[in-house]
């Protein structure tokens, strides 16, 4: 039953992405999908940020920039999507 269940939750993520990169395309945008794995362990400028899960706070010991675990994240995320962004740009 548990493999079952993967693939009702890989078949949901795929219709999520798909009906993402649809509204993202009606709107003029891009969708790119980004491996977020270990991205609260990282900070934006690309020094390893490492910490535990109970640790709420980032703050870099290189730029010195210091919010939320998941603020931080969320711009990791977001600058890794920019660099996919020029590899995919059509030219």
């Amino acid at each position: 039953m548990g493999g079952f269940s993967k693939s009702v939750h890989d078949a949901g993520w795929a219709a999520f992405f798909q009906k993402l990169s649809y509204k993202a395309e009606s709107a003029g945008r891009w969708f790119l999908p980004v491996d977020a794995r270990g991205t609260s362990q990282r900070c934006p400028c690309g020094e390893p940020n490492p910490k535990r899960l109970s640790n709420r706070e980032h703050v870099c010991v290189k730029c010195g920039w210091a919010t939320t675990r998941d603020h931080a994240s969320a711009m990791e995320i977001l600058r890794l999507g920019l660099s996919l962004q020029s590899l995919t740009a059509v030219q």
